[in-house]
């Protein structure tokens, strides 16, 4: 039968978009986020390798590897988001996901990070501790309450023009002096991050202003690649991603020249100004080197899962951490961090020891991941999910059948 017409979102869920996993999941997400945890696990290890000059080297190598992390799982939080707005025509849904979700980082996980990196700060008090530093959780969990009910009403190019403004001006702040009023230094330094020099409130920050930005940009390619799995054409986001890359590693190479040049010059104008503004760090100079691997990785593993179809042990395994990012994130705090120091480790072993040590973890916390996964608690809120999910519904189908579109992704678990 002939189908009128419909609103543009009406029409996005008539899309045939192909099935991920049993439950709707888009595994190569979760594979990519998995990989990422991993990462950061390996990163949060550094602080147990003993203090000397040939280990520093090769903490300074760690940290700019694992630095993909937080970048990585900001631009793909925004991507989720964009692939949501584009594929769900209650879009009001969704925000109230992400502002549950938001609530639920900036409360529970907070609270348990908090816990976790506790005996390895200086406060005595663990008050200071949880008010004190901030965490990507936190971040992001600004981002969800926030960005929701924004991003459906801006264009795409919009979007995209607001992410790489705010990625581009962000660090100017660092050339105007500093600030005196204890309010404007907190504002400053939870959206604009710490200043290199002088006091500051914050023991650590993840500034809003630049995540926010790449969080607007990951929209955007939610969008498209929404657009090439509903078309049945994901070779096309495939080579969008894949042709981005050398352009940011050309940008990438160009920040950090200009570094150099402003370190070796720093006596000249502006000189110590381009020594501040792009010294080489994951969310400056770096930060386009980190998009163009992920690009890569992600590229990498959509055709393997979307185009070929493959997928093995690896992969369902790193799945198994990208379905459980929020409980693997924190529960690698207290594995690689938290019992360790308690023990007497920090700052007492080789490289080779730390190799082993987080090689195990990995490991004990796969099992610790399996195990939450497979939890009643976890069980029980599948099968509500599955209880209230709606039937399906494809391209030339009735369409009083509308009434009951299906949820195409598990969003909760989807969201972090």
């Amino acid at each position: 039968m002939a189908i009128p017409a419909l609103s543009g979102s009406s029409r996005r869920d008539l899309l045939d978009l192909p099935a991920s996993t049993a439950r709707g999941r888009v595994l190569a997400i979760d594979v990519v986020r998995g990989l990422l945890i991993c990462l950061i696990t390996l990163g949060h290890g550094h602080i147990l390798l003993s203090d000397s000059e040939s280990n520093r080297r090769f903490i300074l190598l760690i940290s700019k590897i694992t630095n993909l992390g937080t970048p990585g799982f900001t631009f793909l939080s925004g991507l989720l988001l964009g692939y949501f707005e584009y594929t769900h025509s209650d879009f009001r849904r969704i925000q109230r996901k992400y502002f549950l979700r938001g609530l639920q980082l900036l409360t529970l996980a907070h609270l348990l990070i908090a816990v976790g990196t506790y005996p390895l700060r200086e406060e005595t008090s663990f008050i200071q501790v949880y008010l004190r530093y901030g965490y990507i959780t936190d971040t992001l969990a600004i981002l969800f309450l926030s960005l929701p009910t924004l991003v459906p009403r801006l264009r795409p190019s919009v979007r995209m023009a607001i992410g790489i403004g705010s990625l581009l001006s962000w660090k100017l702040l660092v050339l105007f002096p500093p600030v005196s009023s204890p309010g404007l230094l907190l504002l400053k330094e939870l959206f604009f991050g710490l200043s290199p020099s002088g006091e500051h409130l914050l023991g650590d920050s993840y500034p809003i202003v630049p995540l926010g930005g790449l969080f607007m940009i990951g929209t955007v390619f939610g969008n498209r690649f929404a657009q090439s799995r509903a078309g049945g054409t994901p070779d096309r986001f495939v080579k969008r991603l894949r042709l981005s890359v050398v352009p940011l590693l050309f940008l990438s190479g160009g920040f950090i020249g200009m570094w150099i040049w402003g370190k070796l010059n720093s006596e000249r104008p502006w000189g110590s100004a381009l020594k501040l503004l792009f010294y080489p760090e994951k969310l400056s100079s770096l930060l386009p080197f980190y998009l163009a691997a992920l690009f890569l990785i992600l590229a990498h593993v959509i055709v393997k899962i979307d185009i070929v179809g493959e997928a093995g042990r690896m992969e369902k395994a790193l799945a198994l951490f990208g379905r459980n990012s929020l409980f693997a994130y924190v529960a690698q705090y207290f594995l690689v961090q938290t019992i360790p120091s308690l023990i007497g480790w920090r700052n007492h072993l080789t490289p080779l020891e730390l190799s082993l040590y987080l090689g195990g973890t990995i490991m004990i916390l796969y099992y610790f991941v399996r195990l939450y996964n497979h939890s009643p608690l976890r069980r029980w809120r599948s099968a509500k999910r599955e209880e209230s999910r709606p039937s399906g519904i494809k391209r030339g189908e009735d369409l009083s059948s509308l009434l009951n579109t299906p949820e195409l992704l598990d969003l909760k678990k989807d969201l972090w």
